[in-house]
């Protein structure tokens, strides 16, 4: 489930002043844990940060990981008892950008505060990019985040071509497998 309005927070996460994210990212996070907590107990969530596609083209860039992990540890901090968060959804690549190459943009991962079972779901995936850089950059996050990550595209398949997508699919199958 994407909650509404996430899409625009993960978009504006990298626009902050530093001195006013922190009190940013808390303000964020309690309103996604927000909906969380209205819905019933028991409830099972993923949650998809994005920074904003249109037609395959970013709306949004970060500079490192940084302001992705600040958000997610916010919203995991603030979220509810008796509701499931399986996996966190992380954007990589940003639309037609395949990930960053710099393992210096990943270190943040580090600080990465998920709780078991939750899961991080790396949008790397990218089907302009080579296989063998790829993997380096999988590897490198689960390193970071200290298990396997799992493997998807940035956003959704249905901004790129049909061929561009039929490569995405077989690329997060060669990532996967």
């Amino acid at each position: 489930m994407t909650a509404p309005g996430t899409r625009r927070r993960a978009h504006l996460v990298g626009s902050f002043p530093a001195d006013d994210a922190p009190a940013a990212m808390r303000v964020m996070g309690r309103g996604v844990a927000k909906l969380a907590r209205q819905a019933p107990e028991g409830a099972r969530f993923g949650l998809h940060l994005c920074l904003g596609d249109m037609n395959h083209r970013a709306l949004g860039r970060m500079s490192d990981t940084g302001p992705l992990v600040a958000l997610t540890n916010a919203i995991v901090a603030a979220w509810p008892a008796g509701r499931a968060l399986e996996y966190v959804h992380a954007p990589f690549a940003a639309a037609e950008e395949p990930p960053p190459t710099d393992p210096g943009w990943y270190a943040p991962l580090r600080r990465l505060r998920l709780p078991s079972p939750t899961r991080i779901i790396a949008g790397v995936a990218h089907e302009d990019q080579d296989l063998a850089t790829q993997h380096q950059i999988v590897q490198l996050i689960d390193g970071l985040v200290g298990e396997r990550a799992g493997v998807s595209t940035s956003c959704g398949l249905g901004r790129r071509t049909p061929d561009a997508a039929t490569r995405a699919l077989r690329r997060i199958g060669d990532l996967a497998g």
